[in-house]
């Protein structure tokens, strides 16, 4: 997903990882926002517990929550209307 922010672009990625570990939480999501030079900004992760059903959706909110906590508050929430606008503007990833 690409994102504006004061003129400059971000782009957004989610990779969803499943781990073959049993011991290990089954389902990852990471998040990385990189700069229009592609240099990492931020990236976090979102884990299910063994007792959770795995939802893309909400592996995508909770890391992207905890990846924009570097930016202020003036562009966590440009960041959100982008990511809630994403479907109306033809990208859903």
């Amino acid at each position: 997903m690409k994102v504006e922010i004061n003129g400059s672009s971000f782009f957004i990625d989610w990779r969803h990882i499943k781990s073959e570990v049993k011991s290990l939480s089954k389902f990852r999501t990471a998040c990385s926002i990189r700069d229009e030079a592609l240099q990492l900004v931020a990236t976090d992760l979102a884990e299910c517990s063994l007792k959770d059903n795995f939802c893309r959706e909400t592996g995508r909110k909770i890391s992207l929550t905890r990846a924009i906590r570097v930016f202020d508050k003036s562009v966590r929430k440009q960041i959100w209307e982008a990511y809630f606008n994403r479907s109306k503007n033809g990208t859903n990833n």
